[in-house]
């Protein structure tokens, strides 16, 4: 009797030590991620339908917070195995602008830096921008928003050299896009103008 006791304490302690073990190892997948914060683990193999795989990519990784959206990629600047984009979402008619930095490695893409924000249907033009890092240290400054007035025709983006980066805004076109990889603390300030006069500035 005394050894039937002892092997069900033994079957019983066994079941408790691998039952710990599986609940620990499946922890780490428990937690939900934003809009923000990356999944890294959260890829898109490359079928070589580029625009197709980035909208795959974003809509994976911002399904938690905007389900059921149409979301439009408005611009694609690729540099190195980098992309850059600025991209709309339209959910339940409120608008969000969103800008993205998308690696690619090997055969997958990734995001490398994500942010997402209501469009400010009051300003003449929004700016929206996103600091980080690349993998290999250098750091890069992404700028981009929504233009609300339709009269701006140029957005610079102007230096404290003096230098003056020119984007040429289209008739159709409602966003802007630019970047800068390495010396970004030397951004002074982003101007919208129409034909003749400055509109509105962002100071940095």
């Amino acid at each position: 009797m005394s050894k039937i006791f002892t092997a069900i304490l033994l079957l019983l302690g066994l079941v408790q030590l691998f039952g710990c073990s599986i609940f620990n190892e499946k922890s780490p997948n428990d937690s939900n991620n934003s809009t923000i914060k990356i999944n890294d683990t959260n890829h898109v193999i490359d079928s070589s339908n580029y625009e197709k795989d980035i909208i795959e990519l974003i809509k994976n990784n911002i399904k938690n917070d905007f389900e059921n959206t149409d979301l439009t990629i408005k611009e694609i600047n690729p540099v190195e195995n980098y992309s850059f984009v600025i991209f709309l979402i339209k959910q339940n008619n409120i608008l969000h602008e969103g800008l993205a930095c998308i690696e690619k490695e090997h055969k997958f893409y990734k995001l490398n830096e994500m942010d997402i924000a209501k469009v400010d249907l009051k300003a003449p033009f929004t700016k929206h921008t996103i600091i980080s890092s690349l993998n290999d240290g250098r750091d890069y400054i992404l700028i981009g928003g929504y233009i609300n007035d339709e009269n701006i025709d140029e957005v610079h983006i102007e230096y404290k050299n003096s230098a003056v980066n020119v984007i040429k805004i289209g008739q159709n076109q409602n966003t802007y896009m630019n970047y800068m990889i390495g010396d970004i603390k030397y951004i002074k300030e982003v101007v919208g103008f129409n034909e003749t006069n400055k509109i509105y500035s962002y100071e940095f």
